[in-house]
This record gives C-alpha cells, structure tokens and sequence, in this order.
C-alpha cells in the first residue's frame, strides 16, 4: 500500500510540471476562437484541444526545466518539483520536448498548415524569445511573452477557418493587450519575489505610477477593441453586454490603483485583486462568444 502511494505520488509530481491550471486556462479562448470561425466540427474542435494542450504542456515544462535555478529563489515557485531537485533534469527536458514533438505532429496531420505553424512559433516564442532571451534581461519580457500567450484563440481560429482573418486578429490583438496589465499586477504583488530572482520588471524599474498608468492605458484598449468585435458584427450583444460590464469594472478596480500611495501591502493587496479580476474578465468574455456563436 506504501509503495503504491509513493508511485501515485511520484507521477503526480512529474505530472505537476504539466501546469494544469495555464493548459486549461488556455483551453477557453481555444474553444471561443473556434467557435468565432463558425462552421467547425466536434472532431476538428476536439483536435484542436488535444494538440493545443499538448504544445502549451511542452512549454510549460520546458519553461520550469529552465527557471529551475531562478524558481528556488521565489516564494511562489520554490516548491516546484524541478526546484526542489525531486524530479530529473534531464527526464523533465526528454518529456517536454516530447510533449512538443507530438503535439506539433498531431497538429500537422490533423489540423491544417496555418494551425501547425501558429503552434510552432507560439512554442518558439515561449521557450526562446521570452523564457531564454528576455525574460530575465528586459522589462519588455511580458511584452514577448504575450505573442504566446495570445495564441490560443488565434489557432482555435484557424484550425476552421484555414485562413487569418479580421475577428481572429482583433481576438489574437485581444489577449496580446490584457496581458499587459494582467502581467503587470503579477509583478506588483510579487515584487519582492522578481527581485529576489533579479528578474526585471516594469514596477521596479519604472515605478508603481507608471505601471499604473501603463494597466490603465492598456485595458481602455483592450475595452475598445472588444467593443469593435460587436462593431464590425464579429459577435452579438450577449459578448457586448458581458464585456461591457466586466471592462467597465476592470477599469474601475485598475483607476482606484491611483489612490493608493507607495505602502508595499496596500498596492500588493490591490495589485492581487486586479490580477484575479482581469482572469474573471478574460474567461467571461470568452463564454461571451462562445454563447453568441453557439446559442443565437
């Protein structure tokens, strides 16, 4: 019985390298950008899913297999499993780049050419322009980092449409800009983690003010180009309704940063706040489309 847990023990924390909540996270704007195509199958949507995952597991355990050093240094991340030294280096890198491999393959046979390649250069992106080139030498690392990130809608896109069109561009421009300020908060109410791992970020490079202004500037952006989705006749009223509302209160949360003054637990606390709000918001948005397209 003691090794039979053991074993369910040690896989799951090889498992854990996965980052399940970033692949499932990730899987929402999948499913919104394929349904925003209009026209695709169950089969094609649960391909596109599959290989997705798979591509965004690859990253993800690439990703702790090189922050390893830098992770046992920050409060959030040294108990991962590579941090501690409990899982293999090398095994890790093996699994990760395999993950990658098959998902990329899968993705090629049974996606399209234009899928395939969004998939690679959102791998490529990741793990070399962002994790190994910048993300420990510029502030504009988040930057980098949100070509991956907004992916996800674009390949659920394209994986029905076969081409790159408007409505999957401004979803694509979408999930670049909300990055901005959901990546910025991060770094304010972990500051002392990216400083403790000497990674650079806006906050302590540039100050609280301007990364304040920075998240404010960023979701009015991000506000209007969700209203140009209705705009242009992407999406219907029910995404218009939703996202009306949650970037109206986004902005509002993002604005009251302006009150508060240079106390570390004060902007922390709020930062943490304005963090989980810009997920509620993401994720509402996206069943937002997801129901216009799917339901009227």
């Amino acid at each position: 019985m003691g090794n039979n847990a053991q074993g369910k023990s040690a896989i799951w924390k090889f498992l854990s390298l996965v980052k399940f909540g970033i692949v499932f996270g990730n899987l929402t704007p999948v499913i919104a950008g394929f349904v925003l195509a209009a026209g695709g199958s169950i089969q094609l949507l649960l391909h596109t899913i599959l290989w997705t995952s798979l591509v965004i597991s690859s990253g993800c355990v690439i990703n702790n297999y090189i922050d390893r050093d830098i992770d046992r240094l920050m409060e959030r991340t040294k108990n991962r499993v590579l941090a501690r030294g409990e899982v293999s280096a090398t095994i890790a890198l093996i699994f990760g780049v395999f993950l990658g491999i098959y998902g990329l393959f899968g993705a090629y046979i049974f996606l399209n050419i234009i899928a395939f390649t969004l998939l690679t250069f959102g791998l490529f992106s990741y793990v070399v322009l962002y994790t190994i080139l910048a993300k420990r030498k510029s502030i504009y690392g988040v930057h980098i980092g949100s070509i991956s990130g907004a992916m996800p809608p674009l390949i659920g896109f394209v994986s029905v449409s076969s081409s790159i069109e408007l409505s999957g561009l401004l979803f694509f421009l979408m999930l670049v800009v909300w990055q901005m300020p959901h990546s910025f908060a991060i770094e304010i109410f972990r500051l002392n983690d990216y400083k403790n791992a000497r990674i650079p970020t806006v906050p302590s490079i540039k100050g609280l003010i301007y990364t304040k202004y920075s998240m404010f500037g960023y979701v009015c952006i991000f506000t209007i180009i969700n209203i140009s989705m209705y705009y242009f006749n992407f999406t219907g009223t029910i995404h218009l309704s939703i996202s009306s509302f949650v970037c109206l209160l986004w902005l509002y949360e993002v604005f009251k940063g302006f009150k508060i003054g240079d106390g570390v637990c004060q902007n922390a606390s709020w930062a943490r706040k304005t963090f989980f709000l810009s997920i509620i918001n993401m994720m509402a948005i996206c069943f937002g489309i997801i129901i216009d397209k799917t339901i009227f």
